[in-house]
């Protein structure tokens, strides 16, 4: 758990190790809830070994029913959906812009 500045509250479940052994450690869901509004969002973090959130996943209701993978490198920088990677073209899991 772990209490925002903004006053929501964000609450971290316990890592899913992948399957096969790569990059990724696994994966967490993630719910954050405004006690103001009483609204909650559910999303998944793709986790890599060092404990960076290297992929994020909101849930379909926040993203009009589709499912949209946010990724990230390992430096924490935004490189693209996994859906709309043909923006980039990707090399030993590398983004080449």
């Amino acid at each position: 758990m772990k209490e925002l500045e903004n006053g929501r509250i964000r609450y971290y479940d316990n890592i899913k190790i992948a399957d096969k052994y790569g990059e990724m450690k696994g994966m967490r869901p993630v719910r954050e809830w405004d006690p103001a509004t009483g609204k909650t969002r559910t999303w998944m973090e793709t986790i890599d070994h060092k404990g960076k959130v290297r992929q994020v996943r909101p849930q379909e209701n926040i993203t009009n029913g589709q499912k949209i993978h946010y990724r990230f490198d390992e430096n924490g920088n935004y490189i693209g959906t996994k859906e709309g990677i043909t923006r980039n073209k990707m090399s030993n899991n590398k983004c080449i812009k």
